[in-house]
């Protein structure tokens, strides 16, 4: 009886944990997780008790695992209930900003136009002189509170308008290789597709030569509400490109890629950065990214060296750091956190 209650009061306890620290994912989902791992975890560990236990405790035993088993289906349904009552305002203010009728017509390059060689999916650029910057962006984007991070091989067009539907509020692409997307047309048709439906939407794309990447970014830029350039991917094929986390040993070119798209491209630019081992170091980086003319930066807390999310927890303290520098000095941009665990 002692092994079972210490079990169901540590179950208990990290679906607490669990539930109040997911506001990017379905908290639906994580209770439902939880459930099935909690019957799992009772059930081996009642089996072994059964074992030895008289025909008395026998019943008390049962009887403890149909009062978790109620106990765990209440957190549910209140996690649900939470869930819903956070999320109505974002479904309220998506569903009522835009025509989200399904089936949409889809566009991707090179084909996707009308008759009349546009797509309805298409916006003109507010131009270089006159686009939105800092909080006034952020506010243009309707001040998103749940961004969809942009991951590889998912972010695609189908699973962001399955995450809108769920009350997203901003999405990316997944990340687009600058010189492939000017080279290739095939390349240009399988990893870009959008709907008149699927904005605010930020195209991510990894390069490390400001003429091939603003070309890129002239192309896409019709289709979306900014351009994100990736400096987080620490990833093998990353620094065999030179892109991504790997231009961090390489301020110059981080701050030529960013200054070119703010001063010619025709929607704003925003980054993603990760931060060094030290503070100090990291702050002088994120307002160089800043000052280069990044409208948004958004911030993953662990080092280029940390790439396995389930190894290394992120830096919750230099990230708030960061945040904390947007707001208290001269900075005019917003600062967001990357909580999920994208590279």
């Amino acid at each position: 009886m002692v092994v079972i209650h210490s079990c169901i009061h540590r179950l208990r306890a990290n679906a607490n944990a669990t539930l109040h620290s997911m506001p990017f994912a379905s908290r639906v989902t994580a209770a439902r997780k939880f459930i099935d791992n909690r019957r799992e975890a009772i059930a081996r560990v009642s089996h072994i008790a059964r074992a030895s236990a008289s025909n008395v405790d026998r019943v008390s035993i049962a009887r403890s695992i149909v009062r978790s088993m109620a106990l765990s289906a209440a957190a549910a349904d209140g996690a649900a209930a939470r869930d819903d009552h956070e999320r109505a305002p974002d479904r309220a203010r998506a569903e009522t900003s835009i025509d989200r009728t399904f089936p949409q017509r889809v566009f991707s390059f090179p084909c996707g136009a009308n008759e009349d060689g546009e797509h309805e999916a298409r916006r003109e650029p507010a131009g270089a002189r006159r686009k939105a910057r800092g909080f006034a962006y952020f506010a243009q984007l309707g001040s998103p509170r749940y961004h969809v991070a942009p991951m590889v091989d998912q972010s695609e067009l189908a699973f962001r308008e399955l995450c809108r539907r769920y009350g997203a509020t901003l999405a990316y692409t997944p990340m687009i290789h600058a010189r492939l997307f000017v080279e290739s047309e095939k390349y240009r048709r399988e990893i870009f597709s959008t709907t008149l439906g699927d904005r605010p939407l930020l195209a991510q794309f990894c390069a490390n030569d400001p003429e091939i990447l603003i070309k890129a970014a002239t192309m896409i830029a019709p289709y979306c509400d900014g351009v994100d350039i990736n400096f987080g991917c620490p990833q093998r094929i990353a620094k065999r490109g030179n892109y991504g986390a790997y231009l961090m040993d390489d301020w110059k070119t981080v701050e030529a890629l960013i200054r070119k798209l703010d001063e010619e491209l025709p929607v704003p630019v925003t980054a993603k950065i990760r931060v060094y081992d030290d503070l100090e170091t990291t702050l002088k980086y994120a307002k160089m990214v800043e000052a280069a003319g990044a409208q948004i930066v958004a911030v993953h807390g662990r080092t280029r060296e940390q790439k396995r999310c389930a190894e290394y927890r992120a830096n919750w303290y230099v990230q708030i750091s960061v945040c904390f520098f947007s707001i208290s000095e001269t900075t005019e941009v917003p600062v967001t956190i990357k909580h999920k665990n994208t590279p």
